[in-house]
């Protein structure tokens, strides 16, 4: 991850009223769908981060990033188009498993549509170079 988008994340996560919700939302984004690319994924979950610092909250977010992005770089353009696809349907519907905040929390909500807009517009195959790259 790049230390603006790291800079710009934290910025993001200090100024909302649950900056953890924040973290999780998009930490879960990722997971979801590094989960499709690179299935058996170590994932960060709420045994993980429920008692944790927003530093490691800021680690855990800069590791699964980096692997998402690892993982989208070997893609060929049919990969990637077919995974924004399944990413589209994702950033729809709510993680099926076990999540450390309410769903409905707002900093939760942002912070996972986001991420998932940032996925999505990465994978997009007309794009010369997306942010994980």
């Amino acid at each position: 991850m790049h230390s603006t988008h790291a800079a710009t994340s934290r910025r993001e996560a200090v100024t909302r009223p649950n900056p953890r919700g924040y973290y999780v939302g998009r930490i879960e984004a990722f997971h979801a769908v590094l989960d499709l690319v690179a299935p058996g994924q170590p994932r960060f979950g709420e045994l993980d981060l429920h008692d944790k610092s927003p530093q490691d909250w800021e680690s855990a977010l800069y590791a699964v990033h980096r692997r998402l992005g690892s993982a989208i770089s070997r893609l060929t353009m049919e990969q990637r188009e077919t995974l924004r696809g399944a990413a589209m349907d994702l950033s729809r519907n709510p993680p099926t498993h076990t999540r450390v905040e309410d769903p409905r929390d707002p900093d939760y909500c942002l912070a996972r549509s986001r991420a998932f807009r940032e996925i999505i517009g990465a994978l997009d195959i007309r794009q010369t170079a997306g942010w994980m790259m």
